[in-house]
């Protein structure tokens, strides 16, 4: 939803499976095309992102950019 990317307004929610309850998390970064996974101590790990990225010309066939990791206590 554009109008929600531009405010700024991102939105996650944990679902917890064995009582089927679902918690809005803050996100104050867009963490659009990020891998996500829960620790074994109960955080949630967020790596990557289209945060920032390099738009490169031409064919290119190999390229580095920036990764960022955020690392969020859903519980806070």
């Amino acid at each position: 939803n554009q109008k929600n990317f531009d405010a700024k307004s991102f939105r996650s929610v944990l679902w917890d499976p064995k009582t089927n309850q679902f918690k809005n998390i803050p996100t104050p970064k867009d963490m659009f095309c990020a891998g996500h996974t829960q620790l074994p101590d109960g955080k949630l790990l967020i790596a990557g992102g289209t945060k920032q990225y390099e738009k490169l010309k031409g064919d290119v066939t190999k390229a580095g950019g920036l990764m960022i990791v955020h690392n969020e206590d859903p519980d806070k």
